[in-house]
């Protein structure tokens, strides 16, 4: 896997984390003792923690390694990050346009 997939990631990965435990970037650096915008950098995929900053994280997330560096896709994962993609090069309003269609489709497979 390459670096920038790595990062973006372990990224996603903690956000996903951060947001379970109910705590905001600032309370979990606080809690890992580094920078507030050092954690929205990770999370965002620009930046890359060492292995000490990322046992911080665990740590400060109570939870273990293995949970933040999960780098495993499913074939799901894979299909939404082509959706993703496709619309992070489309202007803003085609990509309402294609939140609507969807909307639209999950509402009539609902019925």
């Amino acid at each position: 896997m390459r670096e920038k997939t790595l990062r973006a990631t372990f990224g996603r990965q903690i956000r996903a984390v951060r947001k379970r435990r109910g705590l905001t970037q600032r309370e979990l650096a606080e809690r890992a003792h580094i920078a507030d915008k050092y954690v929205s950098r990770l999370e965002l995929g620009i930046a890359t923690p060492s292995i000490a900053v990322a046992k911080q994280l665990a740590d400060a997330l109570d939870s273990s390694l293995d949970e933040i560096i999960e780098t495993r896709q499913t074939p799901q994962d894979a299909e939404i990050g082509a959706i993703v993609r496709l619309l992070r090069e489309r202007p803003p309003v085609d990509v309402e346009r294609a939140r609507r269609i969807l909307e639209e489709v999950f509402r009539v497979s609902r019925r």
